[in-house]
């Protein structure tokens, strides 16, 4: 039991890994160009507006100056998880929709947690504002 137990949580980390991988690669590869559409976005102030960025749907939001990029969406209602990336004008790390949350240390980057709740994310930076996310409600 233990054995297996400890492959499922080898085979949950590798899986979150690989999601992670090809994100990071995406924003290191077009940096300079996402950085210019981040900051022209931020500039003309579409604030909780979609739009596309190639297979990205990409939101800004003002209060906190978040521009977001979600790559993943599935499950449905309080099975729901999103990732993506986002730019981080503050270079901070920064909750889902632009939301201020209390992150912690956690691994080699941020933990929050829903106090009376089951929501909850993990961010890790990538670059120089750049940070990628998985949220899940």
């Amino acid at each position: 039991m233990v054995i297996i137990f400890i492959l499922l949580v080898i085979a949950v980390a590798s899986f979150v890994s690989g999601k992670s991988a090809s994100i990071r690669r995406f924003v290191n590869s077009n940096s300079v160009e996402l950085t210019q559409y981040a900051q022209n976005m931020i500039k003309t102030g579409s604030n909780g507006e979609c739009e596309t960025y190639g297979d990205y749907e990409v939101t800004y939001w003002a209060d906190t100056g978040m521009v977001e990029f979600v790559l993943r969406k599935h499950g449905m209602g309080s099975a729901s998880v999103y990732e993506g990336f986002y730019y981080s004008p503050n270079d901070t790390p920064l909750g889902f929709q632009g939301n201020q949350v209390d992150f912690t240390i956690s691994d080699s980057g941020w933990t929050w947690e829903e106090s009376n709740g089951d929501n909850w994310e993990y961010t890790e930076k990538i670059l120089e504002h750049w940070y990628w996310f998985e949220f899940h409600f």
